[in-house]
């Protein structure tokens, strides 16, 4: 993984509850030692001050774009912002509550919504990770490219669909001239 421009001193890492988002950062501060990481997760904080890292953590909620603002008020001085939020709840549809699909829906949905308006309204910014997942291929069977997306798929649970929905939305910002990268 590279990243662009030979200034970069900050980044955003949002929705880091998992083994990928101190992977992330560890790549990161291999390659800018010198930059400062964000998180907003307090057992990300450790795993990565144990590995010898400097972490600010602020909270935020990616379904309240008033929270993304707040939380980023120094927006200016983030050079690359990396959404690896996600909410995902096993088991048959009809058996999940509804009230949890909403959930999902909002975080995955309208919360990546809300971070793509915020990085498109910064006079500064370098770049946007987003983290996707492999299921946003659905039940297609075959072959599924990285460059590919919807190939008539079905999904198999909502957090595959709402997965797939926000990789759209991302994609269509990048194709308007947001530069991200998808993983």
């Amino acid at each position: 993984m590279e990243l662009s421009g030979a200034d970069l001193r900050n980044c955003f890492f949002e929705g880091g509850q998992n083994e990928v988002a101190l992977g992330y950062l560890l790549v990161l501060y291999e390659q800018v030692p010198q930059q400062q990481l964000e998180a907003v997760d307090q057992t990300l904080l450790a795993d990565a001050q144990a590995e010898g890292l400097t972490i600010e953590v602020r909270q935020l909620d990616v379904c309240d774009p008033e929270s993304v603002a707040t939380a980023l008020t120094d927006a200016d001085t983030i050079d690359v912002l990396v959404n690896n939020a996600g909410v995902v709840f096993g088991g048959p549809f009809l058996e999940v509550p509804l009230e949890k699909h909403r959930l999902t829906y909002r975080v995955n949905v309208e919360g990546t919504g809300h971070i793509i308006e915020f990085c498109t309204s910064r006079a500064h910014f370098d770049r946007l990770q987003y983290v996707s997942t492999c299921y946003v291929s659905g039940d297609y069977n075959g072959e599924f490219p990285e460059d590919d997306l919807d190939l008539g798929q079905g999904f198999l649970n909502h957090y595959e669909s709402t997965k797939f929905e926000a990789e759209v939305l991302v994609r269509r910002a990048i194709k308007a001239g947001l530069p991200a990268t998808i993983y």
